[in-house]
């Protein structure tokens, strides 16, 4: 009798077991690989690229050009982007009417590389001849990176005035060689108007100078004057 109560004990734990193990299948999602990649029974999920576009700035935004001005040092010194944003935006929409008041920004942050770099590339944004002659100014200043930068705005200045082209021409003689460089590359953008720049860029091409100096004024040369080779 006990041998019999036994075996119908061993006999429901199975077929309950059995049920447990068929009840925790079903509840399973069903995870088969497609062909396309996805598993079924679960949810795909597209991961969509972050959208950071910025909005358009007001033209009420600041009250004067002045203002803006600030802003743009206070930011640019503190490194607020969004503030720098802002306030470059604006200064940009005002065209010439900012030109006097960032020149005489420049000076007053003249030891301030960062206010100087982003205002040289404000005037470049602007790019009226006004903007352009502020530019010219810059490239002598004491102050390197924005000089460097002043530079760089020029050569990306489309068309390129006589100013600029001769200002570029005079700073290949420039004691600093970096702006000797910035110089060369500049006229090289600019190409066929500054092809009046060749005899000079031959001549850095076939000095002693550096061979980063001699192959920008060969690349300068080949967008300007491709006539002139070695062996002008």
């Amino acid at each position: 009798m006990r041998s019999a109560l036994m075996l119908a004990a061993l006999f429901l734990i199975g077929c309950e077991a059995s049920n447990v193990a068929s009840s925790t299948s079903d509840s399973k999602p069903n995870t088969s690989v497609s062909k396309d990649g996805n598993r079924s029974g679960s949810p795909t999920t597209e991961l969509k690229p972050k959208v950071n576009n910025r909005p358009e700035v007001a033209a009420d935004a600041f009250d004067s050009v002045a203002d803006a001005i600030s802003a743009l040092t206070l930011a640019t010194d503190a490194q607020f982007d969004d503030e720098r944003y802002q306030a470059t935006e604006w200064l940009v929409m005002q065209k010439d009417v900012a030109v006097p008041p960032l020149s005489e920004a420049v000076s007053e942050n003249s030891s301030s590389s960062r206010t100087q770099i982003v205002i040289a590339r404000i005037l470049g944004r602007i790019g009226t001849p006004a903007a352009a002659g502020e530019l010219v100014k810059m490239t002598t200043a004491e102050n390197s990176m924005g000089a460097i930068n002043a530079i760089q705005q020029l050569g990306a200045m489309k068309p390129a005035g006589a100013e600029a082209i001769d200002q570029l021409v005079s700073l290949l003689d420039h004691q600093e060689e970096r702006r000797r460089l910035e110089a060369v590359n500049a006229l090289g953008n600019i190409g066929q108007p500054a092809a009046a720049a060749s005899k000079r860029l031959v001549a850095i091409q076939n000095s002693q100078d550096s061979d980063s100096l001699r192959q920008a004024a060969r690349r300068a040369l080949e967008k300007g004057d491709p006539r002139k080779t070695l062996a002008d």
